[in-house]
């Protein structure tokens, strides 16, 4: 684990969201929830904050190591840890819970901040949002299925299409695999050390299947030649392998195997996944900042971002959901076999791709009623005019605080309102209430009895 780091640490991307941008990842959520409740994946809060020890086993297996968890300390000595992964709290929540009582395959969607270290010098506390989905209980390749199938068309919903994203497999096989892939694969580079650039010659001795993320060209074509894990893989690992590839044909999703992507120190495992953006190269606005890992292809150590001296930068494909298996991580959490497969999105990078695509953002339903009041006691009735509007599912805007009929008319103009409702003292005294349509003017009293079903009808006829 990292050491513990205190207060003060700034933050790579701010946490805080406006509301015109908020509207976006809320949309993101709700959209993935309700695909994801559609397919059997009931939500589960998990906490943003767990004991440092729990996690410790991934620690010790090297699990953690594609990401620098943020561990801190209590003033009374207790270790504690902000979460990297909702998925991997799910997991660890698969025990305390007895989810083992569950019926299986048992299927559970979560999402929320995760937090890391950068990768630079300072080392940066760095936070994202991710909403992932979880099944535990299927050893078949129909679990990575069905997964992917949730993140493929909730992309589309996003904006996403077979022409703006890619779909990357690959395999890490498992221990058995690795084993005679890892000795051919360093025996590969060992002879042509000396022909690797400097970060290759570093890499090689720390995580030596990142060389086949480098773009350096003497890099790229070492790489070129070097074992492939698939050519590694054991029977079983290729079955499944293969079985997965026939669902995604089943259900036409193009995919290109790529062996070139290989995850070390990572939760997923033996098969993973990834959607990236299709595009070579995507132009944003540089003061939108850019996470470290957000692009696909480049090594954790060397810099993502390229300025290119005007107001953009340029970046590779970006990840816009990843995901493979995470048994092993799940086994060493609960203490026994538990298969298990994940996938998450990152509504980060699905809203830098959406900027990129120059699709529209949402933007909040605007309600064509607007209640405005004269004088304090037709602005006390206004209240219960307005909640008896909410129970009856009709939405409505108001401007309680302003005294001046005018500015509210000009509120409800400005947000586009078709129709005010106008609350003054005579009208609060005899129970009516004056409906105005807001551009032409032409308006009429009505008793506040039959406000209800005049609205319904102009909403019906409005087809709202």
């Amino acid at each position: 684990m990292p050491k513990a780091r205190t207060a003060g640490v700034p933050f790579l991307i701010p946490t805080d969201r406006p509301p015109a941008r908020e509207l976006l990842f809320a949309h993101i959520r709700t959209t993935f929830g309700t695909l994801a409740g559609f397919y059997g994946f009931n939500a589960m809060h998990v906490a943003p904050l767990l004991e440092a020890s729990t996690l410790s086993p991934l620690a010790k297996a090297g699990l953690l190591e594609e990401v620098s968890p943020v561990t801190a300390k209590t003033k009374t000595g207790e270790d504690f840890i902000l979460r990297p992964s909702t998925v991997l709290l799910i997991l660890a929540a698969y025990g305390p819970y007895k989810m083992n009582d569950l019926p299986h395959p048992l299927k559970v969607s979560c999402g929320g901040e995760v937090f890391s270290l950068g990768t630079g010098v300072e080392g940066r506390l760095k936070t994202t949002s991710e909403e992932g989905i979880v099944m535990i209980g299927e050893e078949g390749p129909i679990a990575e299925a069905e997964i992917v199938q949730v993140l493929w068309r909730a992309l589309q919903e996003f904006g996403a299409s077979a022409e703006r994203v890619r779909m990357e497999v690959s395999a890490t096989g498992c221990t058995q695999c690795r084993a005679g892939f890892r000795s051919s694969f360093n025996a590969h580079f060992r002879t042509r050390l000396a022909r690797l650039c400097t970060a290759c010659k570093r890499r090689f001795k720390k995580n030596p299947t990142q060389i086949l993320t480098c773009t350096e060209e003497k890099c790229a074509a070492l790489s070129a030649t070097a074992p492939s894990i698939l050519d590694f893989l054991c029977e079983p690992c290729k079955k499944h392998l293969r079985g997965f590839l026939e669902f995604l044909d089943e259900i036409g999703i193009s995919y290109f195997l790529d062996a070139k992507y290989f995850r070390e120190g990572s939760w997923y495992h033996q098969l993973i996944f990834r959607i990236v953006t299709n595009d070579a190269e995507i132009s944003l606005p540089e003061a939108e900042g850019v996470a470290d890992g957000m692009v696909a292809d480049a090594p954790t150590d060397v810099p993502t971002v390229a300025p290119t001296g005007s107001a953009v930068t340029r970046l590779r494909g970006m990840v816009l959901a990843e995901g493979g298996r995470v048994s092993k991580a799940g086994e060493l959490l609960v203490g026994r076999r538990l298969d298990a497969v994940a996938g998450v999105l990152n509504p980060e990078n699905i809203e830098r791709a959406r900027h990129a695509w120059k699709l529209p953002d949402p933007e909040p339903p605007v309600p064509h009623i607007f209640l405005a009041q004269l004088g304090e006691y037709a602005k006390r009735k206004s209240m219960n005019i307005f909640e008896l509007l909410r129970r009856e599912g009709i939405p409505v805007r108001e401007s309680l605080g302003r005294d001046s009929l005018k500015s509210q008319l000009t509120v409800a103009a400005k947000i586009g309102a078709r129709m005010a409702l106008i609350l003054g003292q005579k009208e609060a005294i005899d129970g009516t209430v004056i409906v105005r349509e807001v551009e032409s003017g032409i308006q009429e009293t009505v008793p506040q009895e039959k406000l209800i079903d005049l609205l319904r009808r102009y909403l019906k006829k409005n087809g709202e």
